[in-house]
């Protein structure tokens, strides 16, 4: 039986920051130092236009909202996200457990962890780790690992590319994301370009590019893309 379940994101960390934004507005315009979480009571509020080459999909809107309940503690749609950060503030890591509901067939849960480890002034390594169960669903079994780097030109500049490597079990007959096949076990890979203009700590500029191998579905910023390999955005970012 299919689910239709609302997420909760729960992030749990291991320390305290490193950088305090009491007073001022102040945040880093540079992306490879930007930190995890948003700064206490800071907000941002972001959104794009998605495209993607197929006709029936052409293109779709997305906003996302994120608040900072502390400087290592924010909010944003249906989730928590709380940072620590060590290796005198070089190296960020964060552990995720998710509780998405629960069905006659059991309990959908998703966790993980996701890290940022900053190897010089101007560039960046970036992980996670993304591991969904969901007992009775189209897709019962679903593991993401992402790896990648960002890397900026100038203060302002940058550019992040990483490629994902999904693990995906799929036990039921019927599924529109393959369509309408029956595969118990598929692996996806995407490659992932972004680059952003961080005008000020305030506005942003990004666009992305998005190619899978996955001849289903592809998901970027939130939004699906039936039926196509390809995926593109430009959005902006706006905080006070």
């Amino acid at each position: 039986m299919k689910n239709i379940l609302i997420s909760v994101h729960v992030i749990f960390l291991l320390q305290i920051p490193v950088i305090s934004f009491a007073g001022e507005f102040e945040y880093p315009t540079s992306e490879v130092e930007r930190p995890l979480t948003l700064p206490k009571s800071m907000v941002e509020i972001s959104g794009a236009w998605n495209y993607t080459p197929k006709e029936e999909y052409t293109d779709y809107s997305s906003i996302n909202i994120r608040y900072g309940i502390t400087d290592t503690l924010e909010i944003f749609s249906l989730g928590l996200k709380e940072r620590v950060s060590f290796m005198n503030g070089k190296h960020e890591l964060a552990l995720i457990a998710v509780a998405l509901g629960s069905s006659t067939e059991g309990v959908s849960a998703k966790g993980g962890f996701e890290g940022k480890w900053r190897v010089a002034g101007n560039a960046a390594l970036i992980y996670r780790m993304d591991a969904t169960t969901n007992p009775g669903g189209d897709i019962k079994n679903d593991t993401k690992w992402i790896f990648g780097g960002i890397y900026s030109f100038t203060d302002k500049a940058s550019m992040t590319l990483h490629g994902d490597y999904w693990t995906r079990q799929v036990l039921q007959e019927g599924s529109t994301l393959l369509d309408n096949s029956i595969y118990n076990d598929y692996i996806i890979k995407e490659l992932v370009v972004r680059f952003a203009y961080n005008h000020s700590a305030r506005i942003d500029i990004f666009m992305e590019g998005k190619y899978s191998t996955y001849p289903g579905t592809i998901y970027m910023e939130g939004i699906t893309y039936a039926d196509s390999k390809e995926a593109y955005a430009l959005g902006a970012a706006l905080r006070f």
